[in-house]
């Protein structure tokens, strides 16, 4: 049985907005030929990777040290309180984050040698940490003219917190050493007291549960979830039954050319006049 126009347009629109590499015909026919679920589940990794523009409530995490030179540096500096005027008022912040999450959103080749980071963020994968340069990208500036300090922060849809100040070097592995630099180090201390805080001793916890794709089990859940209620409610979009359900004013425009529409990981129907109706919250 063949999908419906609305999901096949769901799948072209996905496709189109997926930043892929390499970006050539044989990519889309690539993505072309998976199934929805497997569409969703590379589509939602990415989306997971930006920030959906919310108003946003700042936190300091307790391990964060105040008094370090560099954090108080960072914190006082204009462009922080620049970043952080626009996570108050619910502008859009991906321009800080790395240039990585904007144009690698997904690659067949992560599937082959041994490559399955090649299109994910280890680290928000990992540690549920987003990282935010100081000064946002801009088209027609080199990428060296960002700052080397970096913000770590967890964030969802209410809250932006952060785990403290680090710089680049916290990326840097060395695969013939079992010794982490300082500053990695330094992270996986902090991540290691934020997840083990309140666990009472002798307690065994699994922050993060993978799959061998790379892929968090969360994002293929999710896309498992999606898929069904595409495919559920898909059938019921042109019942009146239904659109009862979503226009509780009773004001149902005539034809509304319901179509599916992603605003960030959030999933819903998207009608002619702009009206969106969220059927499943996402993460951010």
């Amino acid at each position: 049985m063949s999908d419906s126009k609305r999901i096949n347009k769901l799948r072209e629109e996905i496709i189109k907005e997926l930043p892929v590499f390499p970006n050539n015909k044989e990519t889309k026919e690539h993505l072309e030929s998976k199934r929805l679920t497997d569409l969703l589940i590379d589509y939602i990794s990415w989306k997971t990777r930006l920030v959906t523009p919310r108003k946003r409530k700042i936190i300091i995490n307790d391990e964060v040290d105040l008094s370090d030179e560099k954090v108080a540096s960072v914190l006082e500096s204009e462009q922080y309180m620049s970043l952080k005027n626009k996570i108050d008022e619910g502008d859009d912040i991906n321009p800080y984050l790395s240039l990585q999450a904007h144009q690698k959103g997904y690659s067949p080749d992560a599937k082959i040698n041994n490559e399955s980071w090649i299109d994910k963020d280890f680290l928000l994968n990992i540690m549920n940490l987003y990282h935010f340069h100081l000064l946002p990208y801009e088209k027609g500036k080199k990428e060296s003219t960002r700052s080397d300090e970096l913000i770590f922060a967890k964030v969802d849809k209410t809250t932006f917190e952060i785990i403290g100040i680090f710089d680049h070097s916290v990326f840097e592995s060395d695969e013939n050493s079992v010794e982490l630099n300082a500053e990695r180090e330094r992270l996986w201390k902090t991540w290691d007291k934020i997840i083990m805080k309140n666990v009472l001793e002798g307690s065994i916890i699994i922050p993060t549960t993978l799959t061998l794709s790379g892929h968090t089990q969360a994002a293929v859940s999710v896309a498992m979830e999606y898929t069904k209620i595409i495919r559920e409610y898909d059938k019921k979009v042109e019942e009146k039954e239904f659109l009862d359900t979503l226009y509780a004013d009773g004001k149902i425009p005539n034809n509304p050319k319901l179509k599916w529409y992603f605003n960030g990981t959030d999933l819903g129907l998207l009608d002619k006049n702009y009206n969106y109706f969220i059927l499943r919250h996402g993460k951010n």
